[in-house]
């Protein structure tokens, strides 16, 4: 793996010359939330204010080249005891963790390398964990940090029951999304899949992993069709319950109802031809998808987890449902497929929630507003920390 290294900055007074340097670590670069939220935040943060660059330890991807064609060096390096000496050389004021792996070695990293600013992201209400208990890693970690952003309040509240944390340590700031400013004919995905315009389309854009629950979604459709017989599903994404989603839908005899249409770089064409958007997630963070399809004006039926009922307001903007029950996810969507001035009426209203509430400009302003905070306060306190200009 290839080290791409800053010029040395001699100390803090650098700092005063110019933009504020802050280095985002992420482990890899796919087409993914977490990297599309790096990219954004790399690329919008107020340039004349900060100098963002992005540090991947591990995989490539399409999210890696898109940064450094936005002309966002993007450093790629081991998350190894060497790199405490390449920390130390960037210099940077802020180190924004966007990773949460089970050892905690980046942020640890940064510390050693006298990073004057640690932030680390929670994206997630700990799915992975169902003990849900705090390891000695993560207090390690933890200790070492001056901010906590969360995705959501949902988030939050496990970082404060789980992770001892106090509620003044959190910071919380809703994932934001780029609304299209024109909506596109709704035609792509379905000349893409062979479907015609009397057919209602629904769709499906995450992984396909254990925690997004597809099978509930697939045995939903089984229900519907009978009573909506024109209502086809396209599922959007990959990942390992591929195989095993596809041996359902034979199974469930859904062949001709339910389409695998792989992992899409750009999902507005996928959003731009749905009539209805569907997420059946066991767990949730605050789901981009979700955002992405309220701002294409989809109404959105899907499981009441985690931050999704943050985004989601019943009967206005779309239908919560319990996770893992096809039962109430079938009954949802039969409503909504059925009531088309339902449909349109939720879109709408889910659009300009979008707007208001979850655009990637405020996202970004609510970011800048904690790095500038914190380097305040770091300022405040270590005298021989200039201030930026």
């Amino acid at each position: 793996m290839s080290d791409t290294r800053a010029a040395p900055l001699n100390g803090h007074r650098k700092r005063s010359e110019g933009r504020i340097p802050i280095l985002y670590y992420v482990p890899h670069l796919p087409i993914g939330g977490t990297e599309r939220q790096v990219y954004h935040l790399a690329t919008r943060l107020n340039q004349a204010r900060f100098r963002p660059s992005v540090w991947c330890s591990g995989e490539w991807g399409p999210v890696g080249s898109e940064l450094a064609s936005a002309g966002i060096p993007v450093h790629r390096v081991r998350l190894e005891q060497q790199a405490v000496e390449w920390l130390r050389s960037l210099n940077a004021a802020i180190f924004h963790s966007m990773n949460y792996c089970r050892h905690g070695l980046d942020v640890l990293f940064a510390k050693l390398a006298g990073v004057p600013v640690i932030v680390t992201q929670r994206g997630t209400v700990r799915h992975w964990d169902q003990r849900m208990s705090l390891r000695c890693w993560e207090e390690t970690r933890n200790s070492m940090t001056d901010r906590v952003v969360a995705n959501s309040n949902a988030i939050a509240a496990v970082c404060q029951t789980v992770e001892g944390l106090n509620q003044s340590r959190i910071r919380v700031i809703h994932n934001g999304v780029v609304p299209p400013d024109n909506l596109p004919g709704r035609r792509s995905i379905r000349e893409e899949i062979g479907v015609g315009a009397g057919t209602l389309l629904i769709g499906n854009v995450a992984k396909l992993r254990p925690v997004k629950d597809q099978f509930t979604l697939l045995r939903a459709l089984r229900l519907l069709i009978s009573r909506v017989p024109n209502a086809v599903l396209v599922v959007c994404g990959d990942g390992p319950d591929e195989h095993e989603l596809r041996r359902l839908r034979a199974e469930l005899k859904l062949e001709g109802h339910c389409f695998f249409a792989g992992l899409r770089p750009d999902p507005h064409e996928v959003y731009a031809g749905l009539d209805l958007y569907a997420h059946s997630s066991r767990a949730e963070g605050l789901p981009n998808a979700v955002l992405e399809a309220m701002s294409h004006s989809l109404p959105v039926v899907a499981t009441s987890v985690g931050g999704t009922a943050e985004a989601v307001v019943p009967e206005e903007t779309g239908m919560l449902v319990p996770p893992g029950e096809p039962e109430p996810l079938a009954e949802a969507l039969i409503r909504l497929l059925r009531d088309e001035s339902t449909r349109r009426f939720m879109g709408t209203r889910g659009r300009r929630r979008v707007e208001a509430n979850f655009a990637i400009s405020r996202m970004v302003r609510h970011y800048e507003a904690v790095y500038e905070e914190l380097m305040q306060k770091k300022i405040a306190n270590t005298p021989t920390l200039a201030a930026p200009a």
